[in-house]
C-alpha cells in the first residue's frame, strides 16, 4: 500500500513540477541507483571457437529509483585480456521501479580473436565488458556507462592451452 501512495506521489510530483525532481533527483543520483552486472545465472560470458566463432553474456540491470525507465539502446565491447568486438542492443526495455530485466548481448569474433583467447588464457587475464546504455526517465534522459568484470565465464571449443 505505502509503494502505490509513493508511486503515485512521485507521478504527481513530475506531472505538477517536474523541476522539484529534477532538483532532488540529478542524473547522476538516478544513475548511481541503476545496478548493472553480468548474470550470475549460466555461465557469464561463453566464448565459443569452432566454425562460428561467437561470444555472449546476460547482462541484468536492477532500477533501484522510484522512476520507470526504459533503456533505449546499449552497446559496448568485449576483452578478454585484451578488447575483443562490440556489440549493439537496439530493443527497448522497459523497467518498472525496484524491478530488473536480462538482456543477452552478442557478437561475432574473428579467427584473430580466437587465436589471442587461445594465447591469453594461460596468463589468466581480465575478463568482462565495457557497457554504455542510454535511459530515458521522465526527470532526466541520461548515458549509463560501466566496466562490468567478472572471473565467471566459459571456454567452449578452445582445445587444452
Amino acid at each position: 500500500m505505502i509503494d502505490i501512495l509513493f508511486d503515485f506521489a512521485i507521478k504527481l510530483l513530475a506531472w505538477i513540477a517536474p523541476f522539484t525532481l529534477r532538483k532532488a533527483y540529478p542524473s547522476q543520483r538516478i544513475a548511481d541507483l541503476i545496478k548493472v552486472r553480468i548474470s550470475a545465472r549460466g555461465d557469464g560470458i561463453e566464448l565459443w571457437a569452432g566454425e562460428l566463432p561467437r561470444v555472449s553474456a546476460q547482462i541484468t540491470i536492477t532500477n533501484l529509483s522510484p522512476f520507470h525507465l526504459e533503456l533505449d539502446r546499449a552497446f559496448g565491447t568485449f576483452f578478454y585480456g585484451s578488447e575483443l568486438e562490440k556489440f549493439s542492443y537496439l530493443q527497448k526495455e522497459k523497467i518498472p521501479p525496484a524491478s530488473e530485466v536480462s538482456i543477452l548481448v552478442e557478437a561475432t569474433l574473428t579467427k584473430e580473436h580466437v587465436a589471442v583467447i587461445q594465447k591469453q588464457r594461460q596468463y589468466n587475464p581480465r575478463i568482462g565488458i565495457r557497457f554504455n546504455a542510454h535511459i530515458l526517465c521522465d526527470v532526466h534522459n541520461f548515458d549509463l556507462c560501466q566496466t562490468l568484470e567478472t572471473s565467471h565465464h566459459r571456454l567452449v571449443n578452445f582445445g587444452t592451452p
